[in-house]
Parts: structure tokens; sequence; C-alpha cells
């Protein structure tokens, strides 16, 4: 889950009038449905349950890109959203846990 470079989520500040700054978080954030959408995979609950339970354990040695149930599309997207730490990054880094957890 944790990549070397790791990702923060943006930070900004509001200042409501009269009042503190207070820090706000940026709210681009991608849900699994949406990833499996992307990837042209059944994407309401039971078919990512469906897929979650199909494919994990992934193997601690096998990247989530280069895992053998993806075509070169779908595995092309994943490396390139973690390579360019993507918006999407973050729920790629949530799949690849996901598939990583013992069924």
């Amino acid at each position: 889950m944790g990549r070397a470079c790791g990702r923060r989520p943006f930070l900004s500040t509001r200042r409501p009038p009269g009042g503190q700054a207070k820090p706000i978080m940026d709210a681009s954030f991608h849900r699994f449905s949406e990833l499996f959408a992307q990837l042209g995979l059944p994407a309401d609950d039971a078919g990512i349950r469906a897929f979650l339970a199909t494919h994990a354990p992934l193997a601690a040695g096998i990247a989530l890109a280069d895992a053998p149930f993806w075509t070169p599309a779908q595995a092309a997207l994943l490396r390139d959203e973690i390579l360019e730490d993507a918006d999407w990054a973050e729920v790629v880094d949530r799949l690849d846990a996901a598939l990583r957890a013992p069924g």
C-alpha cells in the first residue's frame, strides 16, 4: 500500500468571515466502483465482491499491474495511475491492499 513517494492529500485553508483559517481537504477521490468501471469490470457491489473473492489473495511478490488476470489495457491503466501518482492512485492502492488480504 505504501509507495516510496507517498501521496498526501491536498490541503488548503479556508477562512470563514471573522474566523480562524481551517484546513480543508481536496474532495477529489474515486470509489472502487468507479475504478472497476474504468477497468471494464462489473462495478456493482456483488461484482466487486466476486472479483476480490476470485483473485485474492495476490501473492506478495507480484505487483498489482503484473497480476495474470488483467488484460494488457487494464494493466497499463493501473501501472500508469501509480507511476503518475494520478488522482486514481489512492483507489488503486486500496484495490492492491484488498487483493492482498486473505480471503
